[in-house]
Formats: C-alpha cells, sequence, structure tokens
C-alpha cells in the first residue's frame, strides 16, 4: 500500500500510496511518523513527503476502509 524511500540529514520518507489490488493511487490517506506523530496526507495523485529532524523506525498509513498499515523505515546512506 505505501512505498517509501529516505534521506540523511533529516528523516525524509517520500512514496506513493496505492491499493494494494487494484494498484489505483488513493488520495488523502494520512501517513504519520510513529514516534513523533509528525504528519501529513497524500495529494491527489497518492504521493506524499514527510520530513523529521529526529530518526524515525517506521510510518504508519491509515485511511477510511483499509486497514492501518505500519511500514519498518530502511535507512539508506
Amino acid at each position: 500500500m505505501v512505498s517509501y524511500h529516505t534521506a540523511y540529514a533529516q528523516t525524509k520518507v517520500y512514496g506513493k500510496v496505492y491499493d494494494g489490488e487494484t494498484k489505483t493511487t488513493l488520495p488523502f490517506v494520512n501517513i504519520v511518523f510513529d514516534k513523533n506523530e509528525t504528519g501529513v496526507a497524500s495529494d491527489l495523485d497518492g504521493g506524499y513527503s514527510i520530513s523529521s529532524y529526529s530518526q524515525v523506525d517506521s510510518i504508519r498509513a491509515f485511511y477510511l476502509g483499509y486497514e492501518t498499515k505500519v511500514i519498518a523505515v530502511k535507512w539508506k546512506i
């Protein structure tokens, strides 16, 4: 349901949210860092970008009618 990429200095996670079965993008999905509750909503094309100055281990995506998805953030150097 959620794809992501990360970058250092500050934690930046970005990607696209889509339905796992139909592969259609989902607008207005809530994306939140688990530890600090910083959050954004995906845009009309399902895209999102979220940043934090603290290191995070996972993000949470939730959307009406879907199960909440928790995804571990994998660090790339």
